[in-house]
């Protein structure tokens, strides 16, 4: 991601990666479930400070995980935490989402696609082609301004479960 013109780690990374470690640890292929997630400290990517980083991703017994990142040889600085959670077994799947006409009743504003895309690059929030899959977007403007959206339809996932761009 690209966040005021600084290159990120997406989000969705790190669950990918919490994912594989906790299904990998419990040497099962079904889907492990993430709950409790923070983001903690955003990874800037292409720092010139840091040019080598290592991630690892650190379960515990009790099913807590980390994802952080340390510099190679680092002269006992701790690492930095990126995000944290706690998995656990699937249990049935995935919840349904809400219709369209349901998740926007009480949405009475239609907001038009492109001007979405150019009110958050304004605000430092840049979306490349790939990631721009927003198909509709309606607007609630009152006290809890709210958006609820309808992602278009992926025809490649690319080997995950929910694909990054979607998250």
């Amino acid at each position: 991601h690209v966040v005021k013109s600084r290159v990120m780690f997406p989000g969705a990374g790190y669950m990918e990666v919490a994912h594989a470690v906790c299904c990998a640890a419990g040497k099962r292929t079904e889907a492990a479930t993430l709950k409790g997630v923070f983001f903690m400290m955003p990874l800037v990517l292409g720092d010139t400070s840091t040019p080598d980083l290592h991630m690892e991703c650190a379960l515990q017994k009790s099913g807590s995980f980390e994802v952080r990142s340390s510099e190679p040889n680092n002269s006992g600085e701790p690492p930095v935490l990126h995000c944290t959670g706690q998995a656990m077994a699937a249990n049935g799947g995935w919840r349904p989402s809400p219709q369209p006409p349901q998740a926007r009743s009480g949405r009475p504003h239609f907001v038009a696609r492109g001007s979405l895309y150019e009110e958050l690059h304004a605000s430092g929030l840049e979306y490349g082609p790939a990631f721009r899959t927003l198909d509709r977007v309606w607007a609630d403007y009152g006290d809890m301004a709210e958006r609820v959206a309808k992602l278009q339809r992926r025809s490649d996932w690319q080997g995950t479960r929910v694909h990054p761009a979607d998250l």
